[in-house]
């Protein structure tokens, strides 16, 4: 049964999951749903920014205080910085001159 005003099927009856209808899949997400509200995680409603330390990810911009405390790359940034032999851009290229590996 299709629902009208979105044009999707409606959500089965008695069913506890997320409600959003994954349409490539042909089927409702099968996710458990977030306490006191409709979705999941991955489909909660709001808004999407990118993560300003690694923009590879996006988090919802209502819990990016949060992440910005949590997120994996600033994990791994910081782990690189306590080793010894770490040193930041250290090959990522000069001025652009190339020696002739010969004495002038």
């Amino acid at each position: 049964m299709m629902d009208d005003r979105t044009g999707q099927p409606k959500v089965p009856d008695g069913w506890t999951r997320c409600h959003a209808y994954v349409e490539r899949k042909r089927r409702f997400c099968r996710q458990q749903k977030n306490p006191n509200s409709r979705f999941c995680g991955n489909h909660e409603e709001g808004s999407w920014v990118p993560c300003p330390i690694d923009p590879s990810h996006r988090v919802l911009e209502r819990q990016l205080e949060k992440h910005l405390k949590v997120c994996p790359k600033l994990r791994v940034e910081k782990e690189q910085k306590d080793k010894p032999y770490f040193f930041k851009n250290t090959n990522s290229g000069g001025d652009g001159s190339v020696g002739t590996g010969s004495d002038a």
